[in-house]
């Protein structure tokens, strides 16, 4: 040992410190969490754990509160606080799995942490968007919703459609001008391989739209050799994709995306 190293020890000074305290708080779509179990356990004993994850403990600490909410008394403050803000007013009881409301103010500082999640991620990305901006939810249902404060909210079939009505995607206007732009100057294998590019690599609002509008140009080439022939094919009949094997997973992703049966792909 170093005389620094010994005489640091010697006079009793902290060896370690991390400022500010950082929770790291989960991000996971409903039943997706993580599990550990040793291996050799039998898997009854595994499904009985107490599965809650920090995600799921904000959200029962936030049903319990609305439960007991008193209708003529201020909104419960854990009912205004965003997820990764929940730390400031609640420790994490990590042997319970559950949230405590905290009894003294916080005087340290103090950082949520919420996983990093890609935009690529789908649905599990529009869901970290919402709780970031979606303060008291009680579950993933209730992120769904807009106008929450009615007696009768509004329920929408996804994550990505509560952010469109949140107001939190922007529109397509600019994937739409860059295609309009490469239609004028690319042919159209290179105007697919861009449409494909948009769909995995950046979040497009309505996939289905910008599909609709350009795929007569994507389709361009097949369409001109099917007139060569005297055939009529309308352009998602006649629309392929170039592409690599290799590639082949972005543009299933690109179809999923769609949620588009009628797209014929042709690996070449």
């Amino acid at each position: 040992m170093l005389a620094s190293k010994a005489s640091h020890r010697l006079y009793g000074f902290d060896l370690h410190k991390e400022h500010p305290n950082v929770v790291r708080l989960t991000m996971h779509l409903k039943g997706h969490q993580t599990i550990l179990f040793q291996e050799g356990t039998d898997a009854a004993t595994v499904l009985n754990r107490n599965p809650h994850t920090t995600l799921t403990a904000w959200f029962a600490f936030n049903k319990t509160a609305r439960e007991h909410l008193n209708p003529s008394a201020p909104l419960h403050l854990a009912l205004n606080t965003l997820y990764h803000d929940f730390p400031h007013i609640a420790t994490w009881k990590k042997k319970e799995k559950q949230w405590a409301f905290r009894t003294q103010t916080l005087s340290l500082v103090l950082v949520g942490r919420m996983y990093f999640v890609q935009p690529s991620e789908g649905e599990r990305y529009f869901l970290c968007l919402l709780l970031h901006h979606v303060p008291g939810a009680t579950s993933f249902k209730d992120l769904t919703c807009t106008n929450r404060h009615l007696q009768h909210p509004t329920q929408h079939a996804s994550f990505k459609k509560a952010c469109q009505q949140h107001g939190l995607l922007e529109d397509d206007a600019e994937w739409a001008q860059c295609m309009e732009e490469t239609t004028s100057m690319a042919s159209a294998s290179c105007l697919r391989a861009l449409f494909v590019a948009l769909q995995v690599f950046n979040v497009v609002t309505n996939p289905l739209a910008l599909w609709e509008r350009f795929n007569e140009d994507m389709a361009e080439n097949f369409l001109y050799q099917a007139r060569q022939v005297g055939a009529q094919l309308c352009p998602c009949m006649a629309l392929h994709v170039s592409l690599p094997c290799d590639f082949a997973w972005s543009w299933f992703a690109c179809c999923a995306a769609l949620n588009a049966h009628y797209v014929v792909c042709v690996l070449l």
